[in-house]
């Protein structure tokens, strides 16, 4: 298997686990992932839903920049 495919599985792996395991350890653990939310981010208000947008938006950017950059930089 080449590092490229390496990289890319530990990828689709890494999501799965966020996809799937994190919030059904949270099921187990009492509290859904909506109570998770809630207790994160209080009642909703337009200045916790911007900052929420923003947090989301940069780690969305930024994450899916170093994957970019991570699998370019792999030399096959």
């Amino acid at each position: 298997m080449s590092r490229k495919q390496k990289y890319l599985m530990n990828l689709t792996l890494g999501l799965m686990i966020g996809l799937f395991f994190i919030p059904w350890l949270l099921e187990w653990m009492g509290f859904s992932l909506a109570d998770f939310y809630n207790r994160t981010f209080g009642e909703p208000s337009p200045g916790k839903m911007l900052i929420a947008i923003i947090l989301l938006v940069v780690t969305i950017y930024f994450g899916g920049r170093s994957f970019v950059r991570g699998y370019r930089s792999i030399g096959d």
